[in-house]
């Protein structure tokens, strides 16, 4: 399936990888692009994971804007809602952003949103 073959009007797009701030051929109205890194710099891994055990790994974006951002709900922090965890996809980013040690702040997140 090509990336114009989903049937949705709105999706996100989430790129954790070295360049990833040039991924801008899928850019299009109703699309989210989210990349850990400008279109000119490295990306981080922050864990390798085990293969044999079945262990990923992750990258630092991953983790601070997927893991704990969005799955742990720690980016919820507009409304903050009690045991309701509905963190949007300008929270994470932020949480990422913001939460990223400071010796992996060579790697410059980015977002678009085309409307």
């Amino acid at each position: 399936m090509s990336i114009s073959g989903f049937d949705t009007s709105r999706i996100i797009f989430i790129f954790d990888s070295c360049l990833a701030g040039g991924m801008n051929d899928v850019a299009k109205a109703g699309r989210i692009v989210v990349a850990g890194t400008e279109e000119n710099q490295v990306g981080y891994v922050l864990t390798r994971g085990d293969e044999s055990s079945g262990i990923f790994g992750e990258g630092v974006f991953s983790h601070y804007f997927v893991n704990e951002g969005m799955l742990e709900g720690l980016a919820d922090l507009y409304d903050n809602i009690p045991n309701i965890k509905d963190v949007t996809i300008e929270e994470a980013f932020d949480y990422a952003k913001e939460n990223i040690p400071d010796y992996f702040r060579r790697q410059n997140p980015v977002i678009n949103a085309y409307v």
